[in-house]
């Protein structure tokens, strides 16, 4: 799944770049990679959202609505919050992830995996991804976004797409 894909390379975003992650520890293809980033930009934006959000609650009111609910602000929060892929990974899909870091024999790794898929929901997982596949999955956002506006000529973006794409 792509959350235990996600927490993977959290785990080995610590010591190693994303690209390298991705092509040589999990052989993602390329158009799996451009999958992913744009899963990760979707709950980046809909997570940045919640945030500014809740920011602007008072406190007092947060916490008067926490108290009338009988939970903590934070719990109240937890409950509220966006549902990410990250969120409750199916055991068999966490056994596989296991199993594949296991195979690699690499030193705490697996522990470390462990503590993400073990402590339930868990916050945005931030990814430090090279800017060039940022820029590739924002780019491809905003002509997404831009063609369902009818901003742009789908058969013209066809066209350069063909062409850039030509050997």
């Amino acid at each position: 799944s792509w959350g235990v894909k996600w927490i993977i390379l959290r785990v080995f975003s610590n010591n190693n770049r994303f690209a390298k992650v991705t092509s040589l520890i999990l052989h993602l293809s390329n158009q799996q990679v451009k999958d992913f980033m744009e899963i990760y930009l979707r709950e980046y934006c809909m997570w940045r959202a919640w945030q500014e959000c809740i920011e602007k609650i008072p406190n007092d009111k947060l916490l008067a609505h926490a108290l009338e609910k009988r939970q903590t602000v934070a719990e109240l929060l937890r409950e509220h919050r966006p549902p990410l892929c990250t969120d409750n990974v199916p055991d068999q899909d966490k056994q596989k992830g296991i199993e594949f870091l296991q195979g690699l024999k690499t030193s705490g790794v697996v522990e470390e995996f462990l503590q993400y898929t073990e402590n339930g929901l868990l916050d945005f997982l931030r990814l430090d991804i090279e800017w060039e596949f940022l820029q590739d999955a924002i780019d491809k956002q905003q002509m997404l976004g831009s063609l369902e506006l009818g901003w742009l000529d789908p058969e013209k973006v066809e066209l350069l797409v063909a062409q850039i794409s030509a050997p």
